[in-house]
């Protein structure tokens, strides 16, 4: 699961700065991020299951917001909800400092009040399975939105690897 968007205000005493956030799930997390926080740790299956405040958040957030204080265990406030934060990745650089990731149905449910994914992720151990497994997505999402025997897709499925073959 993942659901991203762009720009949430993240508040903590008199400071305040947007940062990229993406509701993701403990698997996700784990898989997508690269790395273990430098500080704290990643959130869990069982944050996600009890849909906790809690957020791991890049360097570049950390200072801005926290400045020299320690921001484990702080709450911010995002859309008036508080939030606690759980871990802080290394700096890395770039864009990829001022990122926040939340449990998904924390950030779906509790901060942007929706009920539905935008977006979905699947990882192949086995990429030679790519065409199987992409045909066996389309037929489920097909049959969880109803979608009758020749009327057009209400989804779209992408593909790195195609992606970078027809580039």
């Amino acid at each position: 699961h993942c659901f991203r968007r762009l720009g949430v205000e993240y508040v903590y005493e008199d400071k305040s700065m947007t940062v990229r956030t993406s509701g993701v799930s403990a698997a996700w997390l784990r898989l997508w991020s690269g790395d273990k926080p430098e500080k704290g740790s990643h959130f869990t299956e069982e944050d996600e299951e009890r849909m906790n405040r809690v957020a791991v958040i890049g360097a570049g957030v950390a200072r801005t917001l926290f400045g020299d204080e320690n921001p484990l265990g702080k709450t911010v406030r995002i859309n008036n909800v508080n939030v606690e934060i759980k871990g802080v990745f290394r700096e890395r650089g770039g864009g990829m400092d001022n990122i926040a990731y939340m449990p998904f149905s924390t950030f779906s449910k509790r901060i942007n009040r929706m009920d539905h994914l935008t977006m979905a992720m699947a990882h192949l151990t086995d990429p030679s399975e790519k065409d199987a497994t992409m045909a066996g997505i389309e037929n489920l999402m097909r049959q969880r939105h109803q979608i009758a025997s020749g009327n057009p897709d209400d989804f779209r499925l992408t593909s790195p690897i195609d992606a970078m073959q027809q580039q």
